[in-house]
């Protein structure tokens, strides 16, 4: 049977879910494309701290896409105590892709390192390798800036967009050009999906 390449899009949540089935299915090159808009919580402070893409999303993805959940996923997932100093409230996982791409000098470089020791079945690909901010125009005419304030609102969204242009990484479009099948993530169509789209 002839293999096919699937590609899946979103965010950390909905993306994570889709593809914990996809990998289980035979005959596919399954291809996870996540957005790195986000600006919350650990991942906003390494973000802003060490100028790197948001890196929460691909972690929850690379824990989904790992060919079996071991105590490594859920050291991944593990999140620190206390208060947001030094280490409190950060995820390990965010830690060690955040030590992985200073060393290298690659945020894909640091996925692809920790996709061979997790035994990740497929391809985790970031939208872009940028760091980026996502902002919301409501309905109302608001500006909200960074993707996780979009939420807090309690207007409808207009429309979303980048303050600059936004370069989708290689990998990512050349999965997307191979793709036979495309699969959205389930979860948010403003902070998930059409942020990939932007890129």
């Amino acid at each position: 049977m002839h293999m096919k390449n699937v590609v899946a899009i979103g965010g950390g949540h909905g993306l994570s879910l889709i593809v914990r089935g996809l990998k289980q299915l035979a005959n596919i090159n399954l291809s996870a494309i996540v957005t790195v808009a986000d600006d919350g919580g650990s991942t906003g402070r390494l973000r802003a701290q060490y100028q790197i893409p948001a890196m929460g999303d691909v972690r929850n993805v690379l824990c989904a896409m790992a060919e079996s959940e071991s105590l490594l996923t859920t050291l991944m997932n593990y999140r620190f105590e206390g208060e947001e100093g030094d280490v409190g409230g950060h995820n390990l996982g965010n830690l060690l892709l955040t030590a992985l791409t200073q060393n290298t000098g690659s945020f894909i470089e640091a996925i692809q390192s920790f996709s061979k020791v997790m035994n990740v079945k497929g391809d985790i690909i970031p939208s872009s390798t940028e760091v980026i901010t996502l902002f919301a125009v409501m309905e109302d005419g608001t500006i909200v800036r960074g993707e996780s304030n979009i939420p807090n609102f309690d207007n409808r969204i207009s429309r979303v967009f980048y303050q600059s242009d936004v370069k989708a990484s290689a990998q990512a479009l050349t999965a997307i050009h191979q793709a036979d099948v495309i699969v959205y993530g389930i979860g948010s169509l403003y902070t998930s999906i059409i942020p990939i789209g932007d890129s």
